[in-house]
């Protein structure tokens, strides 16, 4: 009897570890193919990062061409960014007086302000060196509006918020 009771309790604990060896390789195994299906979505992130900025550095690139070819279409988007930069300065400015909880609404157009007059100046920029793709009377009102564009008292709102007027 003793014996039967035995070999019962051995065949229980064999058993028991049976069902904990299994539970550990089931636990093993799910682990594994979480860490497999992270790696994967970890590469699948990295290729999507990669895609992105080959395209923003294709876009850049082609934008680069664009501003440094003179065209009727450069001369209009000058001139609409001109006018983009001016609607913002006057928006900025007109809510200068804006809650403080409210002012990272303004400080949006701040930065969009401050970018559109750096791609103002790359065009402008761009200009130089291409005084023979002009007329002479082109040439001539090209450098005055390079002129007036580079000319000093364009304000750069970073850092420089129209509250601490």
């Amino acid at each position: 009897m003793e014996q039967q009771e035995r070999a019962r309790q051995e065949d229980e604990r064999r058993e028991t570890e049976r069902a904990l060896q299994h539970e550990k390789e089931e636990r093993a195994r799910l682990d594994s193919e979480r860490k497999e299906k992270q790696r994967l979505e970890e590469e699948r992130i990295e290729r999507l990062k990669c895609e992105r900025r080959d395209r923003e550095r294709k876009k850049r690139d082609n934008e680069r061409i664009k501003l440094q070819t003179v065209s009727p279409d450069t001369l209009r988007s000058l001139r609409e960014l001109i006018r983009e930069r001016y609607e913002l300065d006057v928006e900025i400015w007109s809510l200068r007086n804006v809650r403080r909880p409210d002012r990272w609404i303004v400080e949006k157009k701040m930065d969009k302000a401050d970018a559109i007059l750096l791609k103002i100046f790359s065009i402008v920029h761009a200009w130089d060196g291409t005084e023979g793709s002009w007329t002479a009377t082109e040439w001539s009102q090209a450098k005055q509006v390079q002129g007036r564009v580079l000319a000093e008292g364009k304000r750069w709102w970073a850092g420089n918020a129209p509250w601490d007027d």
